[in-house]
């Protein structure tokens, strides 16, 4: 049993562009890795690429994988011990559409390549003025009359804001130029129309015998648009977090905000709405008369998780972003006929409050808890129950002026800590009101904690600054010989980690050093010391005696930090890696009383091997000092053993394990004063065909063969 272990990884599973669903699996890319996830948030699916994933997209029931080399290939589930399908090359695929057997492919660097579905040809390949953002097969009939055509045309939407439209020879049937201000965001058919719209918010009917016709919708709008897609009949455009549903007259019907970060993707997948946002959250939802219900939220990667707080029944979580995530403890347990699942996808709740910037800090307790953010946001939030999950409303905020960077509840009081050492207390009652102020460092709070009705904190300086409950300065403490970045407390005692790679554990004045190969960077006191360095190891301490029971490195990459550890429930710890959340279960109690027994178990066995060497059973005492791995006695037993004494119950313990026996008796055969027994074990190990290998029987041969040699010398 390991002292410490990882039980639950929960780590985000987009950061490029492109999600797909094939049989309810959602397939995204994430820096390298192709992810495959069912609908219980288990990752089933984990695929390495040699290069960085730029996008995918769905090709019936295979993924396609476009790469920053330039390399594209198919991945086929129901195969998924074969090889990647290498289709293309020098080609970044920034979007596709499929017809049948045949696949348009548009290109970074402004190719519109038709081919079939396994690259094994292109029937044309031309180049455009930019990017191409769109490319749809049109199948109007109208069109294809017109153009002799019996085969769907191709319209194409470039970054340069121009639509074109091609036959399936490559010939241009139709082109309009800069049509578009921005990129175009969208090109097809609804209903017997062609439609462009870009950036620019400008919905475009595209016709080959008449003038086009522009609709300008902006003034519906918050800037762009991010993204557009059809459902059906209806036609809906994203600008920020804003979905507009337009009728098939191109009127709107329906408005909804989404209170997500900015829209840059809308796919459909039968009845299924994938929309991605620019800090790569996921957003599955449906059409429910004619607006977006959302379903599930799987949680983007924003670099960092800045802290985590652990409620009743969610964790919250702080990440570089505006928005603070939640996630239900239902999820993190969530089990399934395997038991536990241990690799998830990290799916939850996007909240938003008045902040503009990241959220820092996080304090609470029960059914309230309160954030400070980047620009001085301080928001108080209030869990609210549910039938199947609670979820979480921001109730109200107030400035700060400044980073907040930590805080902390004491009773009726919200202790938090600044950017510039400044430390304020808040009454909280209907408002927060400020009650004190205290310039506690002349650097960056890093922790706050309350011990003995006294605030403790920590900063980029050497001591402790200690702090009345009334603002006003107590004292200082010192004995780290650098800056220190966090400090945590238990039944008055309390924990701290500095950059001059030790914790200490503080009992009143005395502290006791945790020696660390480099920076704490967090801490947790619990009835144990858990720690945190630079490098994304966490450490398990006992109090008491201050030695370390365990480890485990818990970041993938060496730029991941650990900003927060939480006890999540009992002896298991909640920790933060980079983007990702790691369930550690810590074992050391288990560990320490299974060692304890075993000292116990050895001491008896040593003592009963005293005994049979008192009596003159030396092949029982050699039995015992065989298990216990005490050479130096056993040794001395097996010496004692005579020709007429039975060894099998020695033989039968020493050949349950043929690597160990062969070890151990390479040792023996070295000594003359152990030849005669050596030559009896091995002529028995023979006799119930133990297999040696044949290197060591040889090493084992020669050893004999000097040994004996050294034993005619002196007798």
């Amino acid at each position: 049993m390991q002292s410490v272990s990882e039980e639950i990884k929960i780590r985000p599973i987009f950061n490029t562009q492109g999600v797909c669903v094939i049989n309810s699996v959602l397939y995204t890319g994430y820096e390298c890795t192709l992810f495959g996830t069912n609908s219980q948030n288990e990752i089933v699916e984990q695929l390495e690429l040699e290069s960085e994933i730029v996008k995918i997209f769905p090709v019936y029931d295979k993924v396609l994988i476009s790469t920053i080399t330039g390399k594209v290939y198919v991945y086929n589930p129901a195969e998924r011990n074969s090889k990647l399908q290498c289709v293309f090359t020098n080609s970044v695929i920034k979007t596709i559409d499929l017809d049948g057997e045949a696949i348009v492919l548009g290109t970074a660097d402004g190719s519109v390549i038709l081919s079939d579905v396994q690259g094994y040809g292109e029937t044309f390949n031309k180049k455009m003025d930019g990017m191409i953002t769109l490319v749809k097969f049109i199948s109007l009939s109208s069109i294809k009359r017109r153009y002799n055509s019996k085969n769907k045309l191709v319209a194409v939407g470039d970054a340069m804001g121009t639509v074109t439209l091609f036959n399936t020879t490559g010939e241009v049937v139709y082109r309009e130029k800069n049509c578009h201000s921005g990129q175009i965001m969208f090109i097809g058919e609804l209903g017997n129309k062609i439609l462009s719209c870009g950036m620019d918010a400008l919905l475009i009917e595209h016709s080959l015998e008449s003038e086009m016709i522009i609709r300008n919708i902006s003034e519906n709008i918050d800037e762009t648009i991010g993204a557009c897609s059809l459902v059906g009949d209806r036609l809906f455009m994203c600008s920020k977090d804003l979905v507009i549903t337009l009728s098939a007259d191109l009127k709107i019907v329906a408005k909804k905000r989404l209170n997500i970060p900015d829209i840059n993707g809308f796919d459909v997948f039968g009845e299924c709405c994938a929309i991605t946002t620019d800090e790569h959250d996921i957003v599955l939802a449906s059409v429910v008369q004619d607006t977006l219900v959302v379903d599930k939220v799987f949680i983007g990667n924003n670099d960092e998780i800045t802290d985590l707080l652990v409620m009743e029944n969610m964790v919250v979580v702080g990440t570089n972003s505006r928005y603070i995530r939640t996630i239900s403890k239902s999820d993190i347990e969530r089990q399934n006929e395997n038991g536990l699942i241990r690799n998830k996808a990290f799916s939850g709740e996007l909240v938003k409050s008045n902040n503009e910037e990241c959220v820092l800090s996080m304090c609470g307790s029960n059914k309230v808890f309160y954030t400070g953010s980047k620009d001085g946001i301080i928001s108080k939030f209030e869990v609210v129950t549910g039938n199947i999950r609670d979820s979480v409303c921001a109730v109200k905020s107030v400035s700060a002026e400044a980073p907040i960077t930590a805080m902390c509840l004491y009773q009726d009081i919200l202790i938090t800590g600044t950017e510039y050492g400044i430390i304020n207390g808040w009454k909280i009652g209907d408002t927060l009101e400020l009650v004190f102020t205290a310039s506690a460092s002349s650097s960056e709070i890093t922790g706050i904690v309350v011990n003995n009705k006294k605030i403790h904190c920590t900063s980029k300086t050497k001591e402790i600054i200690v702090v009345n409950l009334n603002g006003g300065m107590d004292s200082s403490i010192s004995g780290h010989k650098k800056g220190m970045w966090s400090i945590s407390e238990y039944c008055q005692m309390l924990l701290t980690g500095s950059s001059d790679k030790t914790a200490r554990l503080w009992k009143g004045d005395i502290n006791s050093t945790l020696q660390h190969n480099t920076s704490v960077v967090k801490t947790l006191l619990t009835e144990r010391a858990i720690t945190a360095t630079s490098d994304g190891v966490l450490r398990v301490w006992n109090t008491t005696t201050y030695k370390e029971l365990g480890a485990i490195r818990v970041t993938e990459i060496k730029d991941e930090r650990i900003w927060a550890i939480k006890r999540y429930a009992g002896t298991e710890y909640i920790v933060s890696a980079g983007p990702s959340i790691v369930i550690i279960k810590d074992s050391s109690w288990e560990v320490e009383k299974m060692k304890e027994q075993m000292q116990k178990e050895d001491y008896i066995a040593k003592q009963h091997a005293i005994i049979f060497m008192k009596k003159g059973e030396y092949v029982s005492a050699a039995v015992e000092y065989y298990k216990l791995n005490l050479e130096r006695e056993l040794k001395d037993a097996l010496k004692r053993i005579t020709g007429e004494m039975d060894i099998s119950p020695f033989m039968s313990v020493v050949l349950l394990d043929s690597y160990k026996f062969v070890k151990r008796v390479s040792k023996w055969a070295r000594s003359p004063y152990l030849f005669t027994i050596t030559q009896r074990i091995l002529q028995t190990a023979i006799e119930n065909r133990i297999e040696i290998p044949v290197k060591e029987a040889d090493d084992l041969s020669k050893t004999l063969l000097r040994t004996a040699e050294l034993f005619n010398a002196a007798y």
